[in-house]
């Protein structure tokens, strides 16, 4: 690709209500900081202002060249990070060891169902889910119709749906035990 293509910038999305992944990522969490030359510092409004300088000052630490942008729902100007130019040398990503397919205890399974879920159960689920799950995001079928399920570090929401759907939901995490959630999350199916 480099023939017909040249990497600007590498933009990294930083979840400041969620920070704490980067003690169950490390390396992994820092590498992503430290090679960016545009870090989008999202969901502002769910940490308090002393925990916001705390995360800045982190990212400085590791990234004292990049450009921060502070943001809520990841609301960037697309003409701010296309205008940003680059660090001034040279960058080689592969120097950064970035490792995007290294297993390194990740884990990412799915669930599909056609059943109808139960929105109180499954709220309890999701409550009680562990903090090495960091994600999950998909469908899920109520009585009420369907919803887009967002699932982040704890924080979850229901979007409204585009039409009827099955539940089809996808979870990433680390070192989870992903029979233990799926049989979990199936106690939330109704017989419906």
């Amino acid at each position: 690709m480099s023939e017909f293509s040249r990497l600007k910038s590498v933009v990294t999305v930083v979840d400041a209500g969620f920070f704490e992944a980067r003690e169950v990522l490390g390396t992994f969490y820092d590498n992503q900081i430290k090679s960016a030359d545009i870090l989008i510092l999202n969901k502002t409004d769910q940490v308090d202002s002393d925990r916001l300088e705390q995360i800045k000052r982190v990212l400085c630490d590791l990234n004292p060249d990049s450009n921060i942008i502070s943001t809520r729902h990841c609301a960037v100007d697309t003409d701010m990070l296309l205008g940003f130019s680059a660090k001034p040398q040279v960058r080689d990503p592969l120097e950064n060891h970035f490792h995007h397919h290294e297993q390194g205890g990740f884990s990412s399974f799915a669930c599909e169902d056609r059943r109808l879920m139960d929105r109180e159960k499954l709220d309890r689920f999701l409550d009680s889910l562990p903090p090495n799950l960091f994600r999950c995001k998909g469908w899920v079928r109520f009585a009420d119709g369907s919803k887009l399920l967002n699932y982040t570090g704890g924080n979850y929401r229901y979007e409204p749906g585009d039409g009827e759907h099955d539940t089809a939901l996808v979870f990433v995490g680390r070192n989870c035990d992903e029979k233990e959630i799926l049989k979990d999350l199936e106690k939330c199916l109704t017989g419906e």
